[in-house]
């Protein structure tokens, strides 16, 4: 079996579980989800979609922001209209990265030859900054509402518990590549880093080099990182949260909807599970 045939086998079986989820969820219940959507308040809908168009907004501006430090020249609207084609497809195709590689391509036909390996990195480096942020945000709103958490079914408790854990481990791997030079000098990274690009097709390398263009901007970085976790997914989960209350569920809180929130694209960064399983 080919890799096209290999990647599309998997899409689709992704895409038949979360269809599997998704209606085992809705089976006897087509009479609330009917009302539910006839009885919904309006009114907030507005600002979850105002919640929900900053996030997309900012996701923009951080990736414009990641081409201007590599020296590409692309008006903010460019890069606006590019990333909405992104969203376009990841909605359309199954998996997490189908929008990426969508970007990877429009953005290959706009950039010289000389820019647009820088550009195309760009988009990977985009996307470890999102999760970084993501782990963050999980982790710190998890800690905070752990009082909370302790007072839920165990089962529950554990499944919260391990995420947290996933999002610490997370971000601190996701950290490391930041400083992988310091962390090259150790032979078990090494052998890490070998093991990566064996299996990877040495995309582990190409990627620390692409990230040596980052190294005079940590500061940026950070920021970015710090910006994400508010304007992206904290945004996010309070455009879930309107939802909710649109649908009348009264007692949300929405620290807890945005841990939620984090949570479940914390899950859906893992690439065996349905985009948040």
């Amino acid at each position: 079996m080919n890799e096209k045939a290999k990647r599309a086998g998997w899409g689709l079986l992704r895409f038949l579980l979360a269809a599997l989820i998704i209606y085992f969820l809705a089976r006897g219940k087509k009479n609330i989800i009917t009302e539910t959507i006839n009885s919904m308040d309006l009114r907030w809908l507005l600002p979850a979609f105002l919640f929900y168009f900053i996030s997309v907004l900012s996701c923009a501006a951080r990736w414009w922001t990641l081409l201007k430090i590599q020296g590409i020249k692309l008006s903010f609207k460019e890069v606006f209209v590019l990333s909405m084609k992104g969203l376009f497809f990841s909605l359309l195709i199954p998996g997490s990265v189908g929008g990426d590689l969508a970007k990877a391509g429009f953005i290959s036909i706009q950039t010289g030859s000389e820019s647009r390996l820088k550009a195309v990195f760009s988009i990977l480096i985009d996307r470890v900054i999102g999760l970084i942020a993501l782990f963050f945000l999980a982790g710190v709103l998890g800690i905070l509402a752990y009082p909370y958490i302790s007072k839920t079914a165990s089962s529950i408790k554990i499944v919260v518990i391990i995420l947290l854990i996933g999002s610490v481990l997370g971000m601190a791997s996701a950290a490391m590549l930041f400083f992988h030079r310091t962390f090259e000098k150790f032979p078990f990274a090494k052998a890490l880093i070998a093991i990566a690009d064996k299996y990877g097709k040495g995309i582990m390398s190409r990627l620390m080099d692409a990230l040596d263009g980052y190294r005079a901007s940590y500061g940026k970085i950070i920021l970015l990182i710090i910006a994400s976790a508010i304007f992206v997914h904290a945004a996010q989960g309070m455009a879930l949260y309107c939802i909710g209350r649109g649908t009348h569920c009264e007692k949300l809180k929405p620290e807890y909807v945005i841990l939620s929130a984090a949570a479940g694209n914390a899950a859906g960064a893992v690439p065996l599970t349905p985009s948040g399983l």
